[in-house]
């Protein structure tokens, strides 16, 4: 079984749902990775926030991101298709790739789903204001 989960975690998680959601929440993750490719349930998203400061995980605290960085960190968190967010940023995907790939080894994540967990957990993004 543990082999199972490692490998599940290397492909990365595309969403994160609490144990006891409705059946609309479920159905609705799994149109949005269908079509997203990723989905954050907003109440997941306030529990790992709130338990930010007890994680067994280190956040660096020193790490700066670029302006486009962080661009791409909030368009990534509100789950945009990096098509998308290559047409909104007027840049074109393989640039933004190259942002993601930078954006990855600063905060030295695997993927997407770490990527969001770790911004959460070291306050690069607050979802108090990015879902409000």
């Amino acid at each position: 079984m543990r082999q199972k989960n490692r490998t599940k975690q290397e492909e990365g998680i595309n969403a994160y749902l609490l144990k006891n959601c409705n059946e609309d929440i479920l159905k609705q993750t799994v149109v949005d990775v269908l079509n997203k490719g990723i989905c954050f349930d907003n109440k997941t998203l306030s529990i790992i926030q709130k338990n930010k400061s007890s994680s067994k995980n280190q956040v660096d605290d020193n790490i700066f991101l670029t302006k486009r960085e962080m661009e791409l960190l909030n368009q990534i968190f509100h789950e945009y298709s990096m098509k998308d967010i290559a047409n909104k940023l007027n840049i074109s995907v393989s640039t933004l790739e190259t942002h993601k790939t930078n954006l990855l080894a600063k905060t030295k994540t695997r993927n997407t789903h770490e990527l969001i967990i770790y911004a959460i957990k070291s306050g690069l993004l607050d979802i108090n204001i990015l879902l409000h």
